[in-house]
């Protein structure tokens, strides 16, 4: 997809597995002024890599998340008129954040009154997610 697509969006957990797996190869194959989102995690990509093809404006970027959070002042990723950085604000839009609050209120309520959650997520399961 990196070769062939004018916008690339990263939904990847963070393991050790995938650690910088978005490298400088395939952002090498990316067309020229492509787009590669990242609202997934920050170590997903290779951030050096990364602004290395900013600096030369060979793609764009645009990224909610960041190895370090928030990115250093110094960073590299910074200083280009093609890339934008948001801080950390992926996720539910506004009209929808206090349903998902009332979901997490609703499971705290049933933990206290010993019910089971209606959205747990198991140990098994949140190994797939991130580390």
């Amino acid at each position: 997809i990196f070769s062939t697509c004018d916008i690339v969006s990263i939904h990847q957990s963070k393991t050790v597995e995938n650690h910088h797996l978005v490298n400088d190869e395939l952002l090498s194959m990316m067309p020229e002024d492509a787009l590669l989102v990242n609202t997934a995690r920050g170590d997903v990509i290779d951030e050096e890599a990364l602004a290395k093809h900013l600096h030369s404006g060979h793609i764009r970027a645009a990224l909610d998340v960041y190895q370090h959070e928030p990115p250093a002042a110094d960073s590299p990723l910074r200083g280009t008129d093609n890339v934008y950085m948001f801080p950390h604000i992926g996720g539910p839009t506004l009209d929808r954040r206090p349903a998902c609050a009332r979901v997490v209120f609703e499971d705290i309520a049933r933990l206290q009154k010993g019910e089971e959650l209606q959205n747990e997520i198991k140990a098994w399961r949140s190994k797939m997610m991130t580390h």
